[in-house]
């Protein structure tokens, strides 16, 4: 939806406009002020002024244009304690595809004209995949898990910050994570992300710990792993700051008990088996005594 002001009537109207449309005035700002935008041009006749409202720091805004539309005219203003200067004014001989990207500060701002996107070719292409082993486990058994995130194509991925969840009930065991092949000195699981810096076309990086189990969990019979995540940034086409999310795949993993199937004969009950992990006993229910 785009609205406009009728500058014959001064009435705001609304319109269903395509995010693809081949004609736009982009504005992004990454500049430590308040901007914002005003296009107008003539359309079937008809006098149209539309105004982005505010384009806050690092943000960014677009206006579509018709293809139909004469005479378009784009007026950038930054907000100077409250008043709207001008930055950049410009009239156009048919409907531009524009980019404009603001820097600077209130007191030095700046603008540079940027070409073009032409499109998502030049974006990286990111494989986030998670494995464990051994699949399936027994009480106190080490468990290994892999996360391998990869540029297959594209331009570098910068900033990639990866977020995990250890295996549902798992306990993680101190020191194991390896980053890249570094060895992490971590005593507790980083909840809060793991940063993997810029990773180039073609390149993995890879991420390793090991968890155990005390006891078999409650989610024994549901998904124990939950799929890893990935953020990051890259350098558009038209030279633009871009930000990616991608939420990548997870195996399976089943833990058990660890106890061998329980022994019968006429002359006596069911036999019990030790708990891996405990002196505990388990019944033939394989439930710990």
């Amino acid at each position: 939806m785009q609205c406009y002001t009728d500058s014959s009537t001064n009435e705001i109207q609304c319109y269903a406009t395509s995010s693809t449309s081949s004609y736009y005035i982009k504005v992004i700002n990454n500049g430590s002020y308040n901007a914002q935008f005003i296009v107008g041009y003539t359309n079937n006749g008809s006098q149209y002024s539309i105004n982005s409202g505010t384009v806050s720091s690092c943000s960014s805004k677009t206006i579509n244009i018709p293809s139909t539309a004469t005479n378009p005219t784009v007026n950038i203003q930054f907000n100077n304690n409250g008043t709207w200067v001008t930055m950049y004014n410009s009239a156009f001989n048919g409907p531009p595809v524009l980019t404009v990207q603001l820097t600077g500060t209130v007191t030095s701002p700046s603008y540079t004209i940027l070409p073009p996107d032409s499109g998502n070719g030049s974006n990286p292409t990111m494989n986030v995949v998670q494995t464990v082993n051994p699949i399936i486990a027994t009480v106190g058994q080490c468990i290994t898990v892999t996360v391998a995130v990869t540029n297959n194509e594209g331009v570098t991925a910068n900033g990639v910050n990866l977020q995990l969840q250890a295996p549902a009930g798992s306990t993680f065991i101190p020191g194991s994570l390896m980053i890249g092949g570094v060895q992490s000195n971590l005593s507790e699981f980083p909840t809060g992300g793991i940063a993997l810096g810029n990773v180039q076309e073609d390149a993995t990086v890879t991420v390793v710990y090991q968890v155990l189990y005390n006891s078999v969990p409650e989610q024994a019979n549901g998904s124990l792993l939950t799929a890893p995540k990935i953020t990051y940034s890259f350098t558009g086409s038209n030279g633009s700051n871009q930000v990616g999310t991608l939420t990548g795949t997870t195996g399976t993993l089943t833990v058990t008990s660890g106890c061998q199937p329980p022994t019968c004969s006429p002359c006596c009950c069911c036999c019990c088996c030790c708990c891996p992990s405990t002196s505990s006993m388990y019944n033939s229910y394989n439930q710990c005594m």
